[in-house]
């Protein structure tokens, strides 16, 4: 299957590499075009794989659009990647479009997932890859994974744990 990646940070990147290491054919990876170094890792990933990257500033431009359907992919993967997609990017691959959400959808919905469990003292969480549609985070879901929280977690901790379920994913 041809796939375009979509992410910005080193979580994102965990996931680049696990599709990869797995043998899919990641054809493209997008990033947000920020004023900053978190997409870093992606790119060193991307210049290590031989893998076409992109940092767009707008998602809707056209000619973004026309290359992404250029690529016709299979499907489109995205991982910790703070912007929503609109139909016209959404429905270009042919078997859909997916998300990996760190929470347990549709509890804690948007940004921040893996601060609120802790905050607000649950005793699980865990990470969803659903199907992406216009609003954020309200696709199906395809599978959920829990992990437990306890007392002493802090956020960092969490995100330890779901690193190692990112490369499982």
């Amino acid at each position: 299957m041809k796939i375009i990646f979509f992410g910005e940070d080193s979580f994102s990147n965990i996931v680049l590499q696990s599709l990869i290491a797995k043998g899919h054919d990641v054809q493209l990876v997008v990033c947000p075009l920020y004023d900053n170094n978190i997409h870093k890792r992606l790119e060193n990933t991307c210049i290590q794989n031989e893998i076409k990257w992109l940092r767009v500033s707008k998602l809707e431009d056209a000619d973004f659009v026309d290359r992404l359907k250029a690529i016709a992919p299979d499907l489109m993967v995205i991982t910790h990647f703070e912007r929503l997609l609109k139909k016209t990017i959404i429905k270009i691959p042919k078997k859909g479009c997916i998300n990996l959400h760190p929470s347990l959808l549709p509890k804690y919905r948007g940004l921040s997932p893996q601060h609120w469990p802790i905050i607000n003292g649950d005793d699980e969480t865990g990470i969803t890859v659903h199907f992406v549609d216009e609003t954020a985070d309200t696709g199906d879901i395809i599978i959920q994974k829990k992990v437990s929280i306890t007392s002493d977690m802090y956020v960092y901790d969490l995100q330890v744990v779901f690193s190692e379920l990112y490369k499982s994913i």
